[in-house]
Parts: structure tokens; C-alpha cells; sequence
């Protein structure tokens, strides 16, 4: 067949067996028969000499050249439809299938109000979602029954990429009047003692907690398991029978826990703050594109990327129906890609970070640990500190402080010249060069020092610093206990100063 035959039919086929990996979900998709599928596939390949897909057992992946040409493809398609939408002047709404597969805790707890607000908001996509453990998800994304997984657990396996969705952590939890609801901390041995309820094999829970084990040194089979079941509420209603006590996922029991129905113990050296991931099948799709933006719509809200989330959802789109292209939120190399192809996709996942903070509580931040501390910490930009007072004008340098307390001095110091020789009394003088060069004594040694290096000066040694090149050089200063620069035992003559109070 000549190249001239190849027409926008045989592209628009070609996208859609690549997206469903199959040639004939694609032609059951487009209303073809799989004959014509196969045909208007191979006229593709025998244009360009390529061959574009591997089949692989009743499957197909695209090869290097097809995920070129996949790119490609999309481009052209996506000026078709902005074609249409100018001259019609009509978008019709989002449509199509997205298929979600989500192990227990995110299926559970973290999807129902997800898709619930996602649903509210564009009606015409049919999303079909199903809840098992974390392995069976897996396979289910690997072998392309599912465009995407949500599970509690990562897997070596070189097909599936997975992105951080969610943080949890494992408990120790008793009902009330067992033994345990008693006690506030255990140890193994005292946990091995009563009878234990698990999740199955196979979940992302039991896979923590057995790891937990692990690095602890002990072993699960230590433990007196009592049952194993395969979903958190199965397990609760076993302990409010008596059947034990249980491992369960903090999301599963926070209610019970809030209630006092439940009790959460802690295990001495056992820890598990488990991450929830995205995971996709590398394989099937192109890498989204790097460049990030978002329709400006206010019913669409804007992702947040603030843990890695990959927009990987892939859809069943109805072709003729798709709004314009956009750039996407993604990680990897910047490659145009279909609007109506990743459109669902991004819909949800934008939905899953604005909404995750409000359906789990913690998604911004993993959960608390128990030996954690509530305290603040100190972030200050260099330039706030600059506004303020200098503590000390030596002339030659200035200082800035930018902590002080009866333990510790940390300071800003701008260098324009030379910092005659000198040593401090007071403490142990210790700097970070945060910009320009220093030559640098101290004691009997001297070097040249830049940016990111580190220097320690004992109480009582001898140190000078001299600029080098041009402009300024900045340090920070952590000193312990705090040294004044008021209090320099200058060993050369000192520099005018003029301390501020």
C-alpha cells in the first residue's frame, strides 16, 4: 500500500489498540471487525517499514517505534479535532471508561468519596473500579485488565512503575476487654502469647507487617495466628466475637479507635508507616509529558504534585468526543499526547490530590510516630534575615543573626574584605560557605574554600579569612555555646567595628 493511502482511520485504529493493548478490545471499541483492525495496522507498518506492535499472547505492546510514532499520532489527531471544534464551535463533554483496580484500604477508604465527587462532576465517564489485595491488583495492571492500580505495597517487577499516592501506618489494635486493651506497650513475645488475626497473604498490610518483623529479627511464624481473612471488616467483627487480637491499617480503625471500641497498642521495635502508590504498566503507554499546567475552569481543580503522583490513568475514550489539548502534570520526558486519551485520567487524579487530604486526614504528611515530638522547626530566607539589624559591623563583615538562644548562636555573615586573625573564647565555631570564595587559616593550615563547604574551628584556634575574586562572600555560622563576635581576640589589628545592641 503507498503511503498516500494511510488516512486518519488507520491513526485513530492504531491509538486505540496501543491504549488497550488489544487488537480486538480496539476493534470492538471503534465498531470494526478485528479483520479490519489488523488490516489498517498492518498498512501502517508496511509504509513505514516498521514493525509498530510485539504480540504477545492474545496482547499487544507497542514497540520503540511505535511509541515514537504514538506521539505523533496524537499530534495529528489532536489538531483534527481543534479543527472541528472551530469551525463547529461545539466540545461535547468528557466521555468514555476508566478502569480502576485499588487494593483494601485505598478501595475501601480512600476511593468511594473520590470517585464519589468525581462522578458529581463529569457524569458521562464510566469508571468501573474493583477492590482485591495488592498482589492480584498488580497482575491485573501487568496483564492489562486495568489501566491503573491503587495498592499498599511495591513489587520488584521491571513492567509496573509506581508513584507515591498516600502515606498509612500499621497498629497493634484490641477490643475492649481483652487482656491487651489494657496495656499501652508490649513486646513480641507478649503479642505471641494471645491469638492474632492477619490479612491473607498477599496484601499490602501483611507484607508490612511481616517485613516489621523482619528487620526486629523475629519471625512471623513466632506468632499464634488464629485466622487469616481477607478484608479489614471480616477481621473486626472476628475481635468484637473474641477470636483475638489484629494488625489492621490505622485508616481501617480510626473511627473504632476515636470510639473506644477499639484499642491501639504499641509493639516494642515493631514500626511499619507504609506508602500507597499509582501503579501502571510501563510498557503499554508513552511517558506523559514533564510540562505542567491546568485549565484555568474553576470546577476543575489544580493537582497539586506534592509527592510524586503519576497522572497514569489511561481511558477508553469515545473518539469523536474530547475537549482540546492541554499540557499534563507528569514525570519524564515533554511529549505531546492525546487530550481525549489522558483527559479522564488527569480528571481523576487531579480529583485524588485535592481531595485525598479530606477523605484520609494525613495525606500530606506520613502519620505521627509515637516517639514524634508536635514542635516547630526554623526556615528563614536569607534575604528576611538581611532585613533586619546587623548584631555586628566589623567593617569588613557583617552579621546577622539568624537564630539565638542560650545554647546556640547561628549567623549570616557577609565578607567584603579581609577577617583579620582572630579566635573566639567563647566556643566551637563551626561555618557553611553559602556563596563566593574565602581563603581560609586555621591554626597552621590554609585553603581555598567555595560554596558548600564546611568548616570547623575549635574553641581557642587561630583563624583568618581572606576574600577572594570579586563581590561578597556569604557564610552561616552555627556556634556552640553562642559566640559573640563582640568577644573576638583579634591576634592582628582588628578591624573597625561598631556592635549593635
Amino acid at each position: 500500500m503507498d503511503s498516500d493511502d494511510v488516512r486518519l482511520p488507520h491513526l485513530e485504529t492504531f491509538s486505540k489498540a496501543a491504549e488497550l493493548s488489544s487488537f480486538t478490545a480496539a476493534a470492538k471499541a471503534l465498531g470494526l471487525t478485528q479483520a479490519a483492525v489488523s488490516q489498517r495496522i498492518q498498512a501502517l507498518e508496511k509504509s513505514l517499514d516498521k514493525s509498530l506492535f510485539d504480540r504477545r499472547g492474545g496482547r499487544v505492546l507497542l514497540t520503540e517505534a511505535g511509541q515514537k510514532l504514538y506521539v505523533y499520532v496524537q499530534q495529528i489527531i489532536d489538531l483534527h479535532r481543534q479543527a472541528r471544534k472551530e469551525i463547529t464551535g461545539h466540545e461535547p463533554p468528557v466521555t468514555g471508561e476508566l478502569v480502576i483496580a485499588a487494593s483494601s484500604i485505598p478501595g475501601e477508604h480512600l476511593l468511594p468519596a473520590l470517585l464519589s465527587s468525581f462522578g458529581q462532576h463529569y457524569p458521562h465517564i464510566r469508571v468501573r473500579a474493583a477492590v482485591s489485595d495488592s498482589m492480584a491488583v498488580m497482575t491485573q495492571v501487568e496483564r492489562g485488565e486495568v489501566s491503573v492500580g491503587l495498592v499498599g505495597r511495591k513489587a520488584d517487577n521491571p513492567n509496573l512503575e509506581f508513584r507515591f499516592l498516600a502515606s498509612d501506618r500499621m497498629v497493634l489494635v484490641a477490643p475492649t476487654g481483652h487482656a491487651l486493651s489494657r496495656k499501652k506497650k508490649i513486646t513480641v513475645d507478649q503479642l505471641a502469647a494471645h491469638a492474632l488475626i492477619v490479612r491473607e497473604a498477599g496484601s499490602g498490610l501483611r507484607h508490612c507487617f511481616e517485613k516489621s518483623l523482619e528487620r526486629a529479627g523475629r519471625s512471623f511464624t513466632e506468632l499464634r495466628i488464629a485466622l487469616e481473612l481477607g478484608s479489614n471488616e471480616a477481621i473486626k467483627k472476628a475481635m468484637q466475637r473474641g477470636i483475638g487480637v489484629a494488625v489492621l491499617s490505622m485508616l481501617a480503625v480510626h473511627k473504632e479507635l476515636k470510639s473506644g471500641s477499639l484499642h491501639a497498642v504499641e509493639v516494642k521495635d515493631i514500626h511499619c508507616d507504609r506508602a500507597m502508590f499509582v501503579v501502571q504498566d510501563r510498557r503499554r503507554v508513552p511517558s506523559l509529558p514533564a510540562v505542567c499546567s491546568w485549565p484555568s475552569s474553576p470546577a476543575t481543580p489544580s493537582p497539586v504534585h506534592k509527592h510524586g503522583l503519576w497522572p497514569c490513568l489511561q481511558v477508553s475514550p469515545n473518539l469523536s468526543h474530547a475537549p482540546e489539548p492541554t499540557a499534563l502534570p507528569c514525570g519524564g520526558e515533554v511529549a505531546a499526547i492525546r487530550r481525549d486519551t489522558a483527559m479522564k485520567s488527569l480528571l481523576f487524579v487531579a480529583w485524588v490530590v485535592a481531595l485525598l487530604p479530606l477523605v484520609s486526614g494525613r495525606a500530606d504528611e506520613p502519620p505521627k510516630h509515637p516517639k514524634e515530638v508536635e514542635d516547630h522547626g526554623l526556615m528563614v530566607r536569607r534575604s528576611e534575615v538581611m532585613k533586619n539589624d546587623h548584631v555586628a559591623d566589623l567593617g569588613v563583615a557583617r552579621y546577622w543573626a539568624v537564630e539565638k538562644s542560650k545554647d546556640v548562636w547561628s549567623l549570616l555573615v557577609e565578607v567584603n574584605g579581609t577577617i583579620p586573625l582572630h579566635f573566639h573564647p567563647d566556643g566551637v565555631h563551626r561555618m557553611y560557605i553559602l556563596e563566593g570564595k574565602l581563603k581560609c587559616t586555621v591554626g597552621k593550615e590554609t585553603m581555598e574554600m567555595g560554596p558548600g563547604d564546611y568548616m570547623l574551628i575549635p574553641k581557642g584556634v587561630r583563624h583568618k579569612f581572606e576574600k577572594v575574586g570579586e563581590g561578597k562572600v556569604y557564610f552561616v555560622t552555627v556556634d556552640t555555646p553562642p559566640i559573640n563576635p563582640a568577644n573576638n581576640v583579634w591576634l592582628e589589628p582588628a578591624p573597625k567595628k561598631s556592635d549593635k545592641k
